[in-house]
């Protein structure tokens, strides 16, 4: 093989903390009792011919001076640019070692190949040290002398390898598969030529420019043609591969291809939430996934797996939405026999690397039964501008209650929307304060929408204001009663509420003087009611008040009503009679009543003929609790048509305005029957002397009697003062009488 041969350019011994010599014969390096020392050595520069590889590079030196010691020769690569007079090294690593034995004088040879073969002209500018870690100084010939430090280079023809062949990544592919393995083919125009070498760089987002190498693994010289990368993250990435070969000569670069690592599932900025839907047997709802995004790969495909009441989940893909990130499934559901219920849907999304994600769950309420009302506030009455009014119970066993419409109906029948009624904390129940501009019956109607938005049923309350006091016709007029205890009943009349109704009335009772007690339930009797007044403190005037209250509050009253208590009879007329014979004049004493008193009503008689047991025909035949008179005054009264010489029973009594009737007494008389006449002259008038029968009613005394006709009678003897006296007298008994006329 050809040879290329070079010599020390420059050399020097360069002993540490002491001085240096670049002109000496020796190159000194070792211990000593003072301070080590260091050769260095720089070759001229040689050129490798083109299309040439080294295959041996070797420096040679001459033992100047020794010993017999042990130990090694360590080659050094240094790293600056020293000279002779002031060398002053610096180091890097190490090339190679060498063994010191006994002193021979033959060259010592240094095998720096692998050095060479990349860093040929560090060894022209900075050269190599040796150190020696023996323990004494040995030394080698310098350049000034007879046996310099030479270099001998061995080379031959080398093509580089080619670019490459790769295997995997697979351009263009995706995976999910953070760890990806590298693999390729050398090749090289060199017959029997092989890998020694490679190199991978791994770009990622930068088109394949490798401004942004995420990975690089340096020149490799392990002995394989596959290599993984662990723990890259999600991108797009480009990978390059060189190889070199026995003469570690480099290939070019690969071509760039690209793989993409995607290990991140795709997200969904949101999805369908929870949603309520009237959906009629046989149609479909629809769900959306909404800006579905991937890392990069994209998105595949959405699905829409969904359980339905009583059935399992159905997988269905979804649909994308034009050119929008978003996604929609519609679900049938006939699938699950148009069940009513709780539609559970789960929502995946897949990339192109594989990866899936779920997205989250959507709950549909497939309701078709609308919500419902238990009951609503019964009927109410208020005076007032306003009422609250609630809904009961107001339940959905599906979609749960939604809100809770209110209407207003107006009296006059117009209606307007107020507003949604309000939940009662956590309960079913609801209300709404319901102004109310004027009086009259206003209709509130409740309508309870689920979630589904169900057409709700209406369910009507009912608030009546009313601002009017009842009415009343009239009262029980003043009265009287002879009551001793008990209760006497007083009465009003036509009570009536146009609005809200008669809601109760009380009563209230009171004898004069006294404290009023009450309230107290009355009766009722279609429109008029009443109260019983208990008679509780014997005789005087007692009073009831009636109020009455409609349903709405409003208070009709007091409205009193009067009535006289009076137990106690009046004093007896003891009537008596003046008759004729077919008339009689009664008169009686004046009504006369113990305290308290009603009052004088009436007077009443009784006069019939009488047989001495009883009534002739049964009963008095002329009057009969007659009432003679309404008149306190009237004192008497006559009576004519009567039979003469008849028998007659009689009274009179008296009656309060309570009813109670006087005492009284009973009283006969018998009228006069004249059965002829006896004639007189009386001076110059003849007088007509009027003779009755001895049995029948003559007054006074009968001892004077005469014959008639008709049989003996016997003239009426009067008093001579009596107006109906005749200028004839007559001694009797009882003194001077006078015969009537």
């Amino acid at each position: 093989m050809p040879e290329l041969y070079t010599g020390a350019s420059k050399d020097a011994t360069y002993t540490i903390g002491g001085s240096s010599d670049g002109s000496g014969m020796g190159l000194w390096l070792g211990e000593t009792s003072q301070n080590p020392s260091i050769a260095l050595i720089a070759f001229h520069p040689v050129t490798i011919p083109p299309g040439n590889i080294i295959t041996k590079a070797e420096v040679m030196l001459y033992p100047y001076m020794g010993v017999d010691t042990s130990g090694t020769i360590i080659v050094r690569a240094l790293t600056n640019n020293w000279t002779e007079s002031s060398p002053n090294p610096t180091h890097s690593i190490d090339i190679t070692t060498h063994p010191w034995g006994n002193f021979s004088g033959k060259p010592h040879v240094f095998d720096i190949t692998w050095y060479a073969k990349s860093n040929l002209n560090q060894l022209f500018t900075n050269g190599i040290g040796l150190w020696f870690t023996g323990s004494s100084k040995i030394a080698f010939w310098s350049r000034e002398s007879g046996s310099p430090p030479s270099m001998r280079i061995t080379y031959e023809p080398n093509q580089a390898p080619n670019a490459p062949g790769l295997a995997t990544p697979i351009h263009g592919s995706i995976t999910n598969n953070r760890n990806p393995v590298f693999n390729w083919t050398f090749s090289d125009p060199d017959g029997g030529d092989y890998q020694t070498a490679w190199q991978i760089q791994v770009s990622a987002g930068d088109g394949g420019a490798f401004t942004n190498v995420v990975v690089d693994s340096g020149k490799n010289t392990t002995n394989t043609n596959q290599w993984t990368f662990y723990g890259l993250g999600d991108n797009q990435y480009f990978y390059r591969i060189r190889t070199w070969d026995k003469g570690d000569a480099v290939s070019p670069w690969s071509w760039v291809p690209w793989f993409g690592i995607e290990n991140t599932p795709p997200v969904a900025g949101s999805i369908t939430g929870t949603q309520h839907l009237n959906v009629q047997p046989n149609n479909t709802f629809r769900v959306w996934a909404y800006n579905v995004k991937d890392n990069w790969s994209g998105v595949s495909v959405v699905r829409f797996p969904t359980a339905g009441p009583g059935y399992d989940f159905q997988w269905r893909d979804g649909v994308k939405d034009g050119g929008s990130d978003n996604w929609f499934c519609d679900i049938p559901i006939n699938a699950y026999n148009n069940n009513e219920g709780t539609y559970a849907t789960h929502v995946y999304a897949y990339d192109n690397a594989g990866n899936s994600g779920f997205l989250g769950e959507i709950k549909t309420n497939v309701d078709r039964t609308p919500a419902t009302i238990g009951s609503v506030s019964g009927i109410q009455y208020t005076q007032g501008s306003s009422a609250r009014v609630w809904a009961y119970n107001v339940t959905d066993g599906l979609s749960g209650v939604d809100r809770v419409t209110v209407h207003v109906v107006r009296p006059d029948g117009s209606w307007y929307f107020l507003t949604n009624a309000i939940r009662d904390g956590s309960s079913n129940n609801y209300f709404i304060d319901v102004p109310l501009e004027y009086e009259g019956n206003w209709g509130v109607d409740f309508r309870a929408y689920d979630r589904a938005q169900n057409e709700p049923v209406m369910v009507r309350a009912n608030v009546i204001r009313d601002n009017s006091a009842p009415k009343v016709t009239g009262v029980q007029g003043y009265s009287y009663s002879n009551q001793t205890g008990g209760t006497r009943r007083t009465w009003i009349y036509g009570i009536s509420d146009a609005l809200s109704g008669i809601g109760v009335v009380e009563a209230y009772y009171v004898k004069a003087g006294m404290s009023w007690i009450g309230p107290h339930a009355t009766g009722q009797s279609g429109n008029d009611y009443y109260f019983d007044v208990p008679i509780y403190s014997g005789d005087g005037e007692y009073a009831a008040h009636f109020y009455i209250r409609d349903k709405a509050g409003n208070q009709s009253g007091p409205h009193e009503v009067k009535f006289f208590v009076d137990s106690k009879r009046a004093n007896d007329p003891n009537p008596s009679a003046v008759y004729e014979t077919n008339s009689a004049t009664i008169s009686w004493l004046r009504f006369s009543d113990p305290t308290p008193s009603s009052g004088y009503d009436r007077t009443g008689i009784w006069l019939g003929e009488w047989n001495g047991t009883d009534w002739v025909g049964g009963t008095p035949n002329i009057y009969n609790a007659y009432e003679v008179t309404r008149s306190i005054e009237v004192l008497e009264t006559r009576v004519s048509n009567l039979k003469p010489g008849a028998r007659y029973r009689y009274t009179i009594a008296h009656y309060d305005k309570s009813g109670n009737q006087s005492s009284y007494t009973w009283f006969e008389f018998v009228t006069k029957k004249k059965i002829g006449e006896y004639r007189t002259k009386a001076g110059a008038a003849i007088l007509s002397l009027p003779v009755y029968d001895p049995a029948s009613g003559v007054l006074g005394s009968k001892a004077l009697r005469c014959g008639t006709t008709s049989g003996v009678g016997c003239f009426e003897l009067v008093s001579p003062t009596d107006p109906s006296a005749s200028p004839f007298r007559i001694q009797t008994h009882q003194g001077i009488q006078a015969i009537a006329k």
